[in-house]
């Protein structure tokens, strides 16, 4: 009888394993597929100058999932500008946004709660950039994925410091670098503004990826 017990007990053990183990592959895979999944439809950058709410100005960044060509000089802020960016995914999933300043400080900010496909950040007003920060070159990366912002913010917080100050682009006309749903680009190798790219790629954990990178000159 006690025999027969304990093979009954090691086969519920192995079970309660084989189970927990095809949870993890299956939680896992979902992890990855919602990392290769979510594109970028839609993105426009919002700039309210001088806070004049009769001098808004909307600066397409991707339409239908291809980039739009942009003047360099529309991404320039000023100390009193106002900003917002707006724009949809192709299916629901968690992003943030990271914000690297001219003093080399990157802030990791949760931009949805829960998967969705909209973007809107700031969610309730349009945000003004630190008075203190100096002039020079901002970086805006709109990372998405599968893990939720209870552990994605205290993790991107964690793996992004220390990567300093962003670098100006080689050409301005290449500020904006976007993996829409028709294509996806990246800087040329070998260049500081390329390496920075890359360094945030490579930093980047499994089940979060950059969905759009934006250099942002800020000037006094």
């Amino acid at each position: 009888m006690a025999r027969s017990r304990t093979a009954r007990e090691i086969l519920v053990l192995a079970l309660a394993v084989f189970l927990f183990a095809g949870l993890s592959f299956l939680f896992l895979g979902q992890r990855k597929a919602g990392l290769e999944s979510a594109a970028l439809k839609e993105m426009t950058f919002y700039i309210l100058r001088n806070g004049d709410p009769a001098s808004l100005i909307s600066v397409p960044l991707l339409a239908e999932g291809r980039e739009e060509q942009v003047n360099p000089d529309d991404l320039t802020l000023f100390p009193a500008d106002q900003y917002r960016l707006t724009g949809d995914f192709d299916r629901p999933t968690f992003w943030y946004v990271l914000w690297f300043d001219t003093n080399g400080y990157a802030a990791v900010n949760p931009g949805s709660r829960t998967a969705q496909v909209e973007v809107m950040y700031p969610a309730n007003a349009m945000a003004q950039l630190n008075r203190k920060d100096p002039s020079g070159v901002h970086l805006l990366v709109l990372v998405e994925g599968s893990i939720p912002p209870q552990e994605g913010v205290e993790l991107l917080e964690n793996i992004m410091h220390g990567l300093g100050k962003p670098p100006d682009p080689p050409s301005r006309r290449l500020a904006i670098i976007a993996r829409g749903v028709r294509e996806e680009r990246g800087l040329p190798a070998g260049t500081l503004a390329g390496d920075y790219v890359q360094a945030i790629r490579d930093r980047m954990p499994a089940g979060l990826k950059p969905a759009l990178m934006l250099f942002v000159h800020t000037k006094k």
